[in-house]
């Protein structure tokens, strides 16, 4: 075996190149390389197809990694394997006698849910000790049950025993094992392995491997190509071989604090004298020579352009992301040679950053975004779990059984492609599935037998209550409340939604079968047969999807070949194959032109013009050291046993050595919550301290005050957009959000979560309106200005809840109250207005729903005998010319219902202003459209009001005052809130006065009551009263009024209060 050190990637492929272009004995055989990861390989195998003039063609090479290099030359059999010995483990410590010695691990075992994530992690153990304690086992071998260091075992002396009744098991042991390995490698060549190989820039050795490697180089030429960037270091190699008794020298304090690694590796291969490199006249190359020379850094002067580091400090992961689009617009401004795969993304947490990622590079349809959603750039390091859907479909429904099967849960499985693709699943049918869902009451459960598990014997608002009334509904109506058992049909259900309810209840049913089938435990290869018929039964996949069927199918069938005949449970099988899936990694991405973003690893010490490190903040980076408390390994380690922290570390020294031109920092400096400063991670912040000691600028500030730039919260800040900007912003949306924001900047600031709603055109009423549009604004002008005029909704969505009612809110109560008032009033059967009502789910249940049931049917009656009998109802559609002040003519169209010549309106609620404007504008349009006797009546709990009409003249004028507020008010938030506004009219009206200091306690409670998310966009108590007229004309309003609030409630409610008669 022979070694060479390099100070470079760059050198190294040179070297290997050189090597292997020398003839082979025979033209058909490979050469191989053992490379660290799937970056390297890439970039290694594009180096080698265009050395010496090559003409980009890689051929004759084989890529391997050290573990596929070793799984190779063993046995295939090898039950020491983690894959095999995690199964093994639990055969061996599950047993139906336990071994004497295991008994703390059995009930360690026995009170877990699932016993192979304990047992994949002793085999992790078992697979450390034989690489990197062998004199341990060798010890335990010989029945001394003892520690790295000699000492015996106490509370972890069941390892040992269970590692021998393992050997007993198998018939060997891992140290024989690789004896005999060993022993055959030196006797002879390996069959079918090539001659020449190439171990290329290992990022960590250990005594095992350098062992492996000799013993391989009997009869292969092997070369060890170590990248070396520090070779003057002197590292005293340590009798016990223990990380703790390492000797290091002193040189530049980075190596000190981030080479460890790399000085670990250099106590089994001690380097060679290498030339330097030539390093560029920057920073950047400065702090590389330092580094290769391991001398203290030397104070140097930088020129006045040298950015050749750059150190971007913003707020959290989704604000540094907008930076990195700005970082990379600017470079490749800078410099036109600049390409997207001469830049490298590092970042340590590859899962947080890639949707943020997704968001900000990918183009938006019709939309002018930032240049950089034109960039290339592409993610790597994903896993299977993370690239297959298919994978993740799997893995959601093993979990489906830990759920409660509750309707949003469901109704996100038929949202996946597969399952909307095999079910015919369309958006449309989605949107629609979610509000039958919701009407029919579904909550959670498959049935009532599904809920035992919970203790809660109850059918209401299950899958099979909520399918059944679906299904009940295409036939029938609830008009009738007549019910086929226990069932109500769902009223509203359209004929178009047959299909959709038929597929919705085909997925229950299949989704049903699933989770029965997989409730028993099964061996390993039984399990494999059940996720291909469920995916089978509830996935189709597009032809272009179908590797990711063949990708998990062959994941499987690797996870059953491994497994043992044991029973295995659900839990147990669903860790073993999401272990199988996220530790395995998808193909990668690299190498196709575009700039890649990557985890730490992928592109260790692979060179590129530029690399940014994004997101190395403290708390990702570096990971902290955590070791399990079973782990021997981790009271002492020796060296070359793995160190996520040392890895860490190590990342940044070779990310620094990498970089060829620019290395970019994008990271957190301030707090995204509060905006106060943050420490950055601690390499980060020794990485500073490096750049001040090595340099600083012509005025003689430190080099971190010159690199260091903390960016504004927010990216329409002005600064972006000076002559001054360090780094100036190319993003057009934030370029607009910066001119609005400067020219707002000098006016007051609205109020705290207040909109600031610029005038808006007048509407067009040529087309007329509808009464119903008139009577929704008056009952609430904010929201339907905000909903009409500029599209937004201030209320949530409603949500999919899965709770079952046990106390019901004051809109659900009013529904039922309503729905059973209608009833009633409709000469229904009191009997079975409630039957329907706990037929259809919204009551809570048992004797609490008796209470609820009682209260309600108690006050729907007082309030219908309040209502004699309505009589027949007769229908009046109306359609007026009205002439409306400083609009012109507008047509207004509706129908009106009456009874007997009234408009009646009765209610579950008390009485509310909202309602009373609502019937006096139905009034007025019945005796503008149609002159005669009219009157209305509103009815709410207990209390009724009636109104007299106008004569037709006077109703018609009226009516063009209300849409003049109306159109005025689809311009203008106007503070015309009823309960307040009525209020003010009311108190005018008998000579009270609104201004009397004894008043406004009540006029607080009023707005109190009333101002909802909308209303408190625009206004606020007590400035809504204060609020002058100013240049707003309310027809109708009283003279006397100065105050906009004052103005309206005159306008509005004056006309209704001198309407109202005795009933």
């Amino acid at each position: 075996m022979e070694i060479q050190h390099h100070a470079s990637a760059t050198e190294l492929a040179s070297a290997l190149a050189a090597w292997w272009s020398a003839p082979r004995s025979d033209p058909f055989t490979f050469d191989l390389a053992v490379v660290p990861s799937a970056g390297f390989q890439r970039w290694l195998s594009q180096q080698l197809a265009t050395a010496d003039g090559n003409d980009g063609i890689c051929a004759g090479v084989e890529f391997s990694s050290p573990g596929r290099l070793w799984h190779r030359v063993a046995p295939d059999d090898d039950p020491w394997r983690p894959a095999r010995l995690s199964w093994l483990i639990q055969q061996v410590a599950l047993a139906e006698t336990c071994p004497p010695g295991l008994e703390r691990l059995r009930a360690h075992l026995d009170a877990s849910r699932e016993t192979y994530s304990v047992a994949a992690r002793i085999a992790r153990q078992f697979s450390g000790y034989a690489t990197h304690a062998p004199a341990m086992l060798a010890a335990w071998a010989a029945g001394s049950d003892v520690d790295l260091l000699g000492r015996p075992l106490d509370d972890s002396a069941w390892q040992a025993v269970l590692w021998r009744e393992l050997a007993t098991t198998t018939g060997t042991d891992p140290l024989q094992q690789r004896r005999d390995v060993l022993d055959v490698l030196r006797a002879e060549a390996v069959p079918g392995l090539p001659q020449r190989i190439a171990v290329v820039a290992p990022p960590r050795l250990d005594a095992a491997m350098m062992e492996f490697y000799e013993a391989l180089g009997t009869h292969h030429q092997v070369r060890l190509l170590l990248l070396t960037a520090a070779p003057t270091r002197v590292i005293a190699p340590t009798p016990e071989g223990r990380r703790s008794q390492l000797r290091r020298t002193h040189g530049h304090p980075l190596n000190q604090t981030l080479g460890g690694l790399a000085d670990e590796n250099a106590s089994f291969a001690p380097p060679s004298p290498l030339p330097a490199p030539d390093y560029p006249d920057t920073l950047l190359g400065w702090l590389a020579a330092d580094l290769f020379a391991d001398r203290p850094p030397q104070q140097r002067t930088m020129r006045a352009d040298d950015r050749s580091i750059q150190v971007h400090l913003s707020h959290g992961p989704a604000r540094q992301v907008e930076v990195l689009r700005d970082v990379l617009a600017d470079l490749y401004a800078a410099d036109p040679t600049l390409e997207p795969r001469h830049v490298a993304v590092l970042t340590p947490d590859v899962d947080a950053y890639a949707p943020l990622l997704d968001a900000a590079f990918t183009p938006q349809p019709g939309v002018l975004g930032h240049p950089a959603q034109q960039f290339r750039l592409r993610l790597a390091d994903r896993t299977v779990a993370q690239a297959n859907r298919l994978v993740g479909l799997l893995l959601e429904l093993l979990r489906l059984p830990d759920s409660r099967l509750e309707a949003a849960t469901v109704l996100e499985l038929c949202a996946l492609a597969p399952v909307a693709d095999r079910f015919g699943f369309t958006a449309d049918a989605r949107e629609r599935l979610a509000e039958l869902v919701a009407a029919s009451g579904v909550r959670w459960g498959l049935n009532a037998a599904h809920r035992a598990d919970y203790d809660l014997n109850l059918p209401q608002n299950t899958w099979q209550a909520g399918l059944q009334r679906m299904l009940l509904g295409v036939t029938m109506s609830e008009q009738d409340m007549i019910a086929v058992g226990t069932v109500l049909p769902l009223d509203d259900t359209e004929s178009s939604d047959v299909e959709r309810i038929g597929a919705l209840t085909e997925l229950i049913g299949r989704l049903s079968r699933w989770m029965a089938d997989i409730a028993s435990p099964a061996t390993m290869s039984q399990w494999v047969q059940r996720c291909r018929d469920g995916l089978a039964a509830l996935t189709r996949l597009n032809p272009t999807d179908e590797w990711q069927a063949a990708e998990l199918n062959a994941g499987l069938n690797r996870l059953a070949d491994a497994a043992g005949p044991g029973l295995v449970g659900r839990h147990a099988a669903l860790t073993a194959i999401e272990a199988a899936f996220t530790g395995t990694p998808a193909r990668g991405a690299f190498g196709n032109g575009a700039t890649i973003v990557a985890g730490l690893n992928s592109l260790r010490s692979v060179p590129h013009r530029v690399v940014v490190l994004l997101g190395w903040d403290a708390d990702r980076y570096p990971r902290p050291p955590h070791r399990h408390g079973d782990d021997l390994l981790g009271i002492d380690p020796p060296i070359g046993s793995g160190s996520a922290a040392l890895s860490d570390r190590q990342a940044l020294l070779d990310a620094i050595h990498a970089a060829q031109q620019t290395l970019v920092i994008v990271g957190r400096g301030r707090s995204e919550a509060t905006n106060e400063s943050v420490p950055p991670a601690t390499p980060i912040a020794e990485f500073l301290d490096a750049l001040d000691a090595t340099a600083c600028d012509a005025a003689g500030n430190r080099a971190s005050r010159v690199v260091v730039y903390q960016h504004p919260l927010q990216p329409f800040a002005p600064e972006y957009f000076t002559a001054e900007a360090r780094l100036p912003s190319v993003d057009p949306v934030a370029y607009r959000a910066a001119q609005a924001w400067t020219v707002t900047f000098g006016e007051p600031a609205p109020a705290r979560d207040r909109f600031r709603l610029e005038p808006l055109p007048p509407l067009d009423l040529s087309q007329g309106v509808t009464l119903d549009e008139l009577t929704d604004f008056f009952k609430h002008p904010a929201r339907a200005l905000l909903k009409t005029r500029a599209g937004i909704s201030t209320g949530e969505d409603p949500e999919l809840g899965d709770e079952i009612p046990i106390e019901l809110d004051h809109l659900t109560r009013w529904q039922i109250g309503n729905r059973v008032l209608r009833r009633l009033s409709d000469g229904a059967d009191p009997d079975l207005v409630e039957r329907a009502e706990w037929l259809r789910g919204q009551v809570p249940p048992f004797e609490l729903g008796r209470q609820v049931m009682g209260g309600i049917l108690s006050e729907a009656r007082r309030t219908v005998a309040k209502a004699p009998g309505l009589g027949e109802a007769t229908q009046h559609d109306v359609h007026l010319s009205l002439a409306v002040p400083g609009v012109g003519e507008v047509p207004l169209t509706g129908r009106i219902t009456t009874h007997d010549r009234t408009v009646w309106q009765v209610e579950f609620s008390s009485l509310q202003p909202r309602q009373k404007i609502q019937t006096w504008l139905r009034l007025l349009t019945l005796a503008a459209g149609e002159p005669g006797s009219w009157d209305a009546r509103v009815i709410g709990k207990g209390r009724q009001v009636r109104y007299a009409a106008p004569p037709s003249s006077i109703a018609a004028d009226l009516l063009g005052r209300y849409v003049a507020i109306y159109s005025l008010g689809m311009q203008h938030p106007l503070p015309a809130l009823p309960r307040l506004n009525a209020e003010w009219a009311g108190l005018r009206l008998t000579g009270g006065d609104p201004d009397d200091p004894r008043r406004e306690k009540a006029m607080r409670r009023l707005w109190d009551f009333e101002s909802d998310a909308a209303w408190s966009k625009f206004f606020g108590f007590p400035d809504v009263l204060t609020m002058p007229c100013g240049d707003f004309r309310i027809p109708g309003a009283a003279p006397a009024e100065t105050r906009l609030l004052g103005a309206l409630a005159t306008a509005i409610w004056t006309p209704l209060l001198g309407a109202e008669v005795a009933p």
